[in-house]
């Protein structure tokens, strides 16, 4: 129905001035409705994706932020904004019963009544629990001891480059070259040179101490990086190949990925907000990738324990950014334990005293 009718809205006169309204609550996650797939549109648009035709998309969505619903005070502020002045004749105790039935799911509760994006059952980590890892005054700043993180593909999926910060685990998408599907997808590749320049400029900005890379595709280019900045690395993946970090291991992912989930559940990494980066600059459309990527990713029960996936192989909704995420902060992880401190702060020179 909604392919024939906006079909049959294009054959219409140059200045008729049609236009057509789309109305639902919050759409049920992997259920590939016409709602999701209009939400994925508009997040297109927002971080810059979509390059070709006109941007003739209006997209407005109320919802409800709530941490934990436990909390029935937050709870209440939350269906307040949800539902904005309609709590003239709504009943908010009937809303709030509905939330404390042991009946009803959470995450449809979220979705009905908070008008909030959930996630699947699948889902490695869930909205709101990415969502309270926002931190508004923690973006990174220049020479901060961080560790980086990389994973790379050439044609299908995307390659992205990740910091951390040692101190507290800020994460920061520094690049990423994403597949842009459709016609130009069919041809695309990334660009190694680029990624190259990056991975330099990361380098320079940042005092980094570790960088873990996963080598699939991309051996020649670690090899490379391994000889320039392998004996600076004061935390290395191992001795011999100290940026080379194979995500195919089994047990070691399992160990990343489980250090990394829970330290988003304690809230123990963050992220810079999107809202905090000037709308349409290339780190508000990096920032939202971001969360975009950490979302998308599915979990996998495997032999060496938890893994993680896109939601079928050919899928667009790529997770390679979250993938760096996890190798960025398992370098972290590693520079805690071994005490690396700043270089630059141990060979300060003390000021004279007169």
């Amino acid at each position: 129905m909604y392919r024939t009718v906006t079909r049959n809205m294009r054959k219409r006169k140059k200045f008729s001035g049609t236009w057509y309204l789309e109305t639902t609550t919050m759409f049920a996650p992997g259920e590939e409705s016409v709602a999701e797939k209009t939400f994925e549109e508009a997040e297109a648009l927002r971080e810059g994706r979509k390059k070709r035709g006109r941007h003739r998309l209006l997209y407005d969505h109320r919802w409800g932020a709530c941490k934990d619903p436990a909390d029935e005070l937050a709870l209440r502020l939350a269906l307040r904004e949800a539902y904005g002045d309609a709590m003239l004749w709504i009943d908010l105790d009937g809303l709030v019963d509905e939330f404390y039935d042991s009946r009803n799911e959470e995450g449809d509760s979220r979705r009905f009544f908070l008008n909030a994006r959930t996630s699947s059952s699948d889902s490695w980590i869930h909205e709101h629990q990415w969502e309270a890892c926002k931190r508004a005054d923690r973006a990174l700043k220049k020479r901060d001891l961080v560790t980086l993180g990389l994973d790379g593909s050439v044609r299908e999926d995307a390659t992205a480059l990740v910091a951390c910060r040692v101190s507290d685990g800020h994460l920061e998408l520094l690049a990423l070259w994403e597949n842009p599907g459709g016609f130009a997808g069919e041809t695309w590749q990334v660009d190694r040179e680029a990624v190259d320049a990056e991975v330099a400029k990361a380098m320079k900005h940042f005092e980094v101490v570790g960088f873990f890379c996963d080598p699939a595709h991309w051996q020649d280019y670690v090899d490379r990086w391994q000889n320039e900045y392998g004996d600076k690395m004061q935390v290395k993946a191992n001795r011999q190949r100290p940026l080379e970090w194979w995500t195919n291991r089994p047990v070691a992912m399992a160990a990343a990925l489980e250090r990394f989930h829970e330290a988003v559940e304690e809230e123990r990494v963050s992220y810079t907000p999107a809202e905090d980066r000037a709308e349409g600059s290339r780190e508000h459309e990096l920032t939202l990738a971001l969360s975009r990527h950490v979302l998308n990713a599915k979990r996998r029960l495997k032999r060496g324990g938890i893994s993680i996936s896109k939601d079928f192989p050919k899928s667009p909704r790529k997770i390679d950014a979250c993938m760096s995420a996890v190798l960025a902060y398992e370098a972290t992880c590693d520079a805690r334990a071994a005490g690396v401190k700043s270089q630059l702060e141990e060979f300060q020179l003390p000021r004279r005293i007169r």
